[in-house]
């Protein structure tokens, strides 16, 4: 399974917004400064996370961009669905339009348990829940340091 670079710095643009100052407007310069990712890219991706009500943008030379909502009402596979349009791992489990062969199919019932467990899993995790991850990181390094 591969997730494609839209959605590893989609999260990582997210992530960053999340961790700035809630009524700080962020740049797309320094975000991609910051995360080593071109600011013309960046400049795509956030479309569909404006579009989706996850960022909101202000125009101008003082403009940038902050989060419309908070962190915590924001989960991983409502990233994954905006950016990456699906979640599914295989197209028989798209919207329930199952194959015609899924009741002989010999793989089906486990493709369609895999696909449930990372689809549970994308759902429990929140913008939130990574930017504490990544602060107590950061943390645990600052202690070895």
């Amino acid at each position: 399974m591969k997730i494609s670079t839209r959605t590893r710095y989609g999260l990582r643009l997210l992530i960053y917004l999340a961790g700035s100052e809630a009524d700080r407007l962020v740049q797309v310069k320094e975000i991609a400064k910051h995360e080593n990712i071109p600011a013309k890219y960046l400049e795509q991706i956030i479309r569909p996370l404006k579009k989706a009500g996850m960022l909101k943008v202000v125009r101008g030379a003082k403009g940038g961009y902050f989060m419309e909502r908070a962190p915590e009402s924001i989960s991983v596979k409502e990233v994954f669905d905006v950016l990456e349009n699906s979640t599914h791992l295989i197209d028989c489990l798209k919207d329930g339009n199952f194959c015609e062969g899924k009741e002989s199919c010999s793989t089906f019932d486990f493709w369609d348990n895999f696909n449930k467990v990372i689809n549970d899993y994308l759902e429990g995790v929140t913008l939130a829940d990574i930017l504490k991850m990544q602060r107590e990181k950061c943390k645990k390094l600052m202690f070895y340091i």
